[in-house]
């Protein structure tokens, strides 16, 4: 059984362990993977037709490792694009005199090993100054999952701060306010609540940078990113427009210009030429996920090198037949370049 001692490996273990069987029980629960597909199906429809998020019943689970898990389907409407897509929601939760917490896995994206993996803890002490100084009735389970379907719209803000990476997460009326474990793993313990009145003058300035930067940068799934940008009309104008969105957000919230123009220069540069080269998939989920697994080495040493313009053309055509996409030709390649990097220099 987890709790706030437990090792990272343990408790990461554990939790993808464990998610894994709760998620069996919800299908189990909604009469087999037939009764599931029927019950997205619907929640999708509901969602579209009302115009919000829509949540199905939920069930607790009791994990073999001792684990108090609820999990249930939800779908989330999504108004920039007016569609909606379907999430399974599980979260470790305990119950104790002194209140309750809860343990939400995180899939932040991709790493060498195919997955990078995360956690967002949530502690009791949180949970007793949200009550408190939001004014909320004492949280019991069906409050818990009120809360988490309110975080399906949330955005985790990382800053450095004294030598340790803080984390905050704009909530109506105030900050949830934690850390980021140390170690590698990405752990987020979430572990108190500040009203806004409560906030200093530093406190409020990084606070308005908060609050413009969710304002100019709604966190957005990414299959509905995706969407938005490949029913644009404008492929290439919708993806630099996101780009433009992530530099944005990174630079509000404290980041380092040059540090993100050199990690990201080849990330908008790759996809704009093969976008011109007319590889249509390339703005897929999948598409992308696999690119930064199998090209990283090679454009980790690109960027280390400071992006040399007069060797990129190297470097899209290893990267693309890394990706094995069909009929590539160098000449046109460099033509393509030769074109995009006039432009950027005209800009």
């Amino acid at each position: 059984m987890i709790n706030l001692n437990t090792n990272p490996q343990q408790l990461m273990n554990e939790l993808q362990e464990d998610r894994k069987k709760a998620v069996y029980w919800l299908v189990k629960k909604s009469g087999g993977q037939k009764g599931y597909t029927r019950l997205q199906d619907k929640l999708l429809l509901d969602a579209r037709k009302n115009r919000h998020d829509v949540a199905s019943d939920s069930y607790e689970y009791l994990s073999p490792n001792g684990n108090r898990w609820m999990v249930y389907e939800c779908a989330q409407y999504i108004k920039e694009t007016n569609a909606a897509m379907t999430k399974t929601i599980a979260f470790c939760f305990y119950e104790t005199v002194g209140g309750i917490g809860a343990y939400i896995p995180l899939n932040l994206g991709v790493s060498s090993s195919g997955g990078s993996q995360g956690c967002l803890i949530f502690t009791s002490h949180f949970f007793s100054r949200f009550s408190e100084r939001a004014e909320v009735e004492r949280f019991d389970a069906d409050m818990l999952q009120r809360f988490i379907n309110a975080l399906l719209h949330f955005t985790i803000n990382l800053y450095k701060k004294e030598g340790e990476v803080r984390v905050d997460i704009k909530l109506p009326g105030g900050i949830a306010r934690g850390i980021k474990r140390k170690g590698q793993e990405n752990i987020f313990e979430i572990r108190t609540f500040l009203k806004d009145a409560q906030l200093s003058n530093s406190q409020k300035r990084h606070t308005d940078n908060l609050h413009d930067s969710v304002a100019e940068g709604v966190f957005i799934p990414d299959e509905a990113r995706t969407d938005r940008i490949q029913h644009s009309g404008n492929n290439e104008k919708a993806f630099n427009q996101e780009m433009q969105d992530m530099k944005t957000l990174f630079y509000r919230q404290g980041g380092d210009p040059e540090q993100f123009d050199n990690t990201m220069k080849v990330g908008v540069w790759l996809p704009n030429v093969w976008i011109r080269m007319g590889y249509a998939d390339l703005l897929s989920k999948e598409f992308l996920q696999r690119h930064a697994l199998v090209n990283r080495d090679i454009i980790n040493d690109f960027t280390g090198k400071g992006c040399p313009k007069d060797e990129f053309a190297d470097l899209v055509e290893v990267c693309s037949r890394n990706m094995k996409l069909k009929s590539f030709n160098r000449q046109k390649a460099e033509a393509v370049i030769g074109d995009y990097f006039k432009e950027i220099e005209e800009q």
